[in-house]
């Protein structure tokens, strides 16, 4: 039963689409819930709709219009927040509701009967095409390499900023490089599980790995473990099921994170 579900293409597409998806949330979560940047990430997903809706409009690949989208929202938003204290809720609400309505717009604007959008909202992991497949995949060893060659300047910017002035780092680089690449991580997952779920798959593996160790790195191997479990049980019960992918990974997910928990605690009191 195993050997033919994978003798389909497209599982096969989703099953590699998960390996990268889960390098990128296993990156990218842990970083975005150390720094609090869980809504940040929301915001920028749901402003990349508007993209979505531009690019449909003017006949070119929606996920190049989401990613203009998402880049402009990160960047604009990491500068504004940079200039202005206590402006980034109210900024992020801002784009995140503006880029929702632009993408709506746009949509109707569309002459003749409007496209079919539930995948870019909700995902569809088994729909994943081959230019999603490169583009994730890129963005995946991209953001991973780059990890990989400054993991201590990454430590640091999350737990030791002192140590950067020291060093005479550009703090301010480090933020906006961690705002971009979340902007391409966002574009990419919400390929694989949607828009609207998109802030839940970069949050909760990385939540179920800070439950089991405080070790930076060993948080970003097992995000990434547990998305990749996730992503593959949540695309087994799709398959077989008929139920919504995205949605199917996203709830899993949650049960992993509530059964790590539970184990956790009762470890915990026997000790």
């Amino acid at each position: 039963m195993i050997e033919a579900f994978f003798n389909y293409q497209f599982v096969r597409y989703a099953v590699i689409a998960g390996f990268f998806a889960a390098i990128l949330a296993g990156i990218i979560g842990v970083t975005i819930n150390e720094k609090k940047m869980g809504i940040m990430a929301g915001g920028i997903a749901h402003a990349s709709y508007g993209g979505i809706g531009l690019a449909f409009l003017i006949n070119i690949e929606p996920f190049i219009g989401a990613l203009v989208f998402a880049v402009i929202t990160a960047l604009s938003v990491g500068h504004i927040k940079n200039s202005m204290t206590g402006m980034k809720d109210i900024l992020i609400s801002m784009f995140w509701s503006v880029g929702m309505a632009l993408g709506v717009i746009f949509i109707a604007l569309k002459p003749g009967y409007p496209p079919n959008i539930t995948s870019y909202l909700f995902g569809n992991i088994l729909a994943v095409t081959t230019t999603d497949l490169i583009f994730i995949g890129a963005v995946a060893i991209v953001i991973l390499l780059f990890t990989v060659a400054f993991f201590q300047e990454i430590k640091a910017h999350l737990f030791d900023r002192e140590l950067l002035v020291i060093k005479q780092r550009n703090i301010h680089l480090q933020e906006q490089l961690t705002m971009l690449f979340t902007a391409f991580a966002v574009v990419a997952l919400s390929r694989v599980v949607g828009i609207i779920l998109v802030i839940a798959l970069v949050s909760i593996p990385a939540a179920t790995s800070g439950l089991f160790t405080k070790n930076l790195k060993n948080r970003m191997i097992f995000s990434s473990v547990f998305t990749f479990v996730s992503m593959l049980i949540g695309l087994t019960i799709s398959y077989y099921s008929d139920l919504p992918s995205g949605a199917s990974i996203v709830v899993f997910s949650f049960i992993a994170y509530l059964i790590s928990r539970v184990v956790k605690s009762h470890l915990l009191k026997k000790a």
